[in-house]
């Protein structure tokens, strides 16, 4: 393309699905919902044998599907913007998992990485 210009737009994301080991969708509840505080989605009846979850925020969702060859994502990763990121950060660290800070971005902006229960790596950015 090449800056031509085109004729759609991409608008948002809509979902990002991540995947578990299988069995770990109560783990992913507390950490989706009890602590990120996600809200569930019920899968559609043709998708819910599958086992997995689907977590919303606003108008995000994260899908969790379950994968008997399951490794972890410890590089790519999803990044959300957070308010009140130190509570979340002292929440995180009361229920056991270890946000790294890290730097070397935009001046007045904190970040964080941290792992899901299964090792996936999640990024928190402050938001105003």
């Amino acid at each position: 393309m090449n800056g031509d210009a085109v004729a759609y737009s991409i608008n948002r994301i809509d979902h990002v699905n991540i995947q578990i080991p299988v069995g770990g969708e109560v783990a992913a509840e507390h950490f989706w919902m009890g602590i990120l505080g996600f809200g569930n989605r019920p899968k559609p009846d043709r998708l819910a044998a599958q086992g997995g979850r689907w977590f919303v925020q606003d108008r995000f969702e994260i899908h969790v599907s379950p994968n008997s060859d399951f490794q972890p994502s410890t590089e790519s990763h999803i990044a959300m913007r957070v308010s009140g990121l130190d509570e979340l950060v002292r929440t995180l660290e009361s229920e056991g998992f270890h946000p790294i800070p890290t730097s070397g971005f935009a001046a007045g902006e904190t970040r964080y990485f941290v792992n899901d229960p299964f090792g996936n790596r999640l990024e928190l950015i402050s938001s105003p």
